[in-house]
């Protein structure tokens, strides 16, 4: 059944009916019980269609709450009308990856403009302090027509063992997307201890144990020198 019809049916209820004339006004509160599975995101879209001028924030104990909201809401309304606001990775008001400080400025830069009918967050991002959007518009950098940039990245050959390269740091180059998995597991010897899945990235941990004893594999297979230049 196509997921438009679906709100047709839901909005065509009379309980449906109902809940649009008792929303709650500010400072009040409207319980609502019975929404198994998705049933709740697909209320909430209906919502956010017949009340145009509403904002909706809906928050989660977990991260893994929140992306499975996310993922029902995408599929039922236009997902620029649909954000996540993520928890930091870190404690304190400085975050140290820079996917999840860009996804929050974003974020609150989308509210600032109005379009965000649907915000999906936690309960822990709500206590979080975070720079808002003016705050950094000193350090944005706008390109023009004709403007050219000239960008120096990391990614070239090395020189050393990649095998005594701080697993720590390898991490950090995964997270921040300047290595792959594949090549960090491949060319650093790291073994990834844990993944978390936020939003549509990836945050990897390394297993500090496991990849001391995988590169003191490596350097007995290879003679004991491990000497080789990194790819």
């Amino acid at each position: 059944m196509p997921l438009p019809q679906l709100l047709s049916i839901v909005e065509s209820l009379g309980e449906f009916r109902e809940l649009l004339s008792e929303l709650p006004s500010p400072s009040t509160r409207l319980e609502l019980g019975g929404l198994n599975g998705s049933s709740d995101a697909v209320v909430i879209a209906a919502l956010s269609e017949y009340a145009p001028r509403r904002f909706f924030v809906v928050v989660n104990d977990d991260v893994a709450g929140a992306e499975r909201w996310l993922a029902d809401l995408t599929t039922l309304v236009p997902s620029d009308a649909v954000a996540f606001y993520p928890p930091r990775e870190s404690f304190g008001e400085a975050e140290a990856h820079a996917e999840v400080a860009g996804e929050r400025v974003e974020t609150l830069e989308r509210i600032g403009r109005g379009g965000l009918r649907i915000l999906i967050t936690t309960s822990r991002a709500l206590l979080e302090r975070t720079q808002l959007p003016r705050a950094l518009a000193s350090a944005r950098l706008e390109l023009k027509k004709g403007d050219k940039i000239f960008y120096a990245s990391s990614g070239g050959g090395g020189f050393g063992d990649p095998l005594e390269r701080d697993a720590s740091t390898v991490e950090g180059d995964l997270n921040l997307g300047y290595i792959s998995r594949e090549t960090a597991e491949r060319d650093y010897g790291v073994v990834i201890g844990e993944v978390k899945s936020l939003g549509e990235r990836s945050v990897y941990r390394v297993d500090a144990d496991a990849t001391a004893a995988e590169r003191a594999r490596r350097r007995r297979s290879h003679g004991g020198d491990g000497a080789r230049v990194a790819r």
